[in-house]
């Protein structure tokens, strides 16, 4: 209990030797001008942008490294056509609503061809219980038909049908396709 008295009585002590003057007037500080709030606030929300893009690209990146380099089973495909028609309702369906010519197979077949440059393709084979993925010189010497349902080679062999691709390809594709628009839009303007 004495230690509480004394401590009472060192604070009141040293508020009496404060200058009379120091206790009266309040403390000047002058408020930034609305233009450097401005100028802290647009270059706040800059930094911000590119630390979400930064964070955006390295999370992408290494989705695809994992996708890529663990061991995927049946359940993680789904058929090629369905992801190109997925991706072409979640990204272009809204911009193209009054085009309704424009969702022909030729644009599909130029999806696949966009997933096919940045994601593995994978093949079933015949019976179903299991899929090979398919090489780069494969999908280099094909020819996507209708909408991504098969792919036709060049030299002959007979056309692959069964084609598929991993489900988070789809979420990755508007993504790509989003942040390439975007980038065209700041580079070229436009809407």
């Amino acid at each position: 209990m004495s230690t509480r008295r004394e401590v009472e009585r060192i604070v009141l002590a040293s508020v009496d030797e404060w200058p009379l003057a120091m206790l009266e007037r309040p403390l000047k500080i002058d408020p930034p001008s609305a233009d450097q709030r401005h100028t802290k606030l647009l270059q706040a929300v800059k930094e911000q942008l590119q630390k979400s893009r930064n964070i955006r690209e390295c999370s992408l990146r290494v989705r695809l490294e994992c996708q890529r380099s663990r061991e995927i089973s049946l359940h993680d495909l789904m058929p090629l056509d369905l992801a190109v028609d997925t991706i072409f309702r979640r990204f272009y369906a809204e911009r193209l609503r009054t085009a309704v010519s424009s969702r022909d197979c030729a644009h599909l077949d130029g999806l696949a061809y966009m997933i096919a440059g940045a994601w593995p393709i994978y093949a079933y084979e015949e019976n179903g219980n299991s899929f090979r993925q398919l090489s780069a010189e494969e999908v280099s010497q094909a020819l996507f038909r209708s909408g991504g349902k098969e792919m036709r080679f060049v030299d002959g062999r007979a056309p692959l049908r069964r084609l598929a691709v991993h489900t988070q390809t789809v979420g990755a594709a508007v993504t790509m396709l989003a942040d390439a628009q975007g980038e065209s839009t700041r580079r070229y303007g436009g809407a």
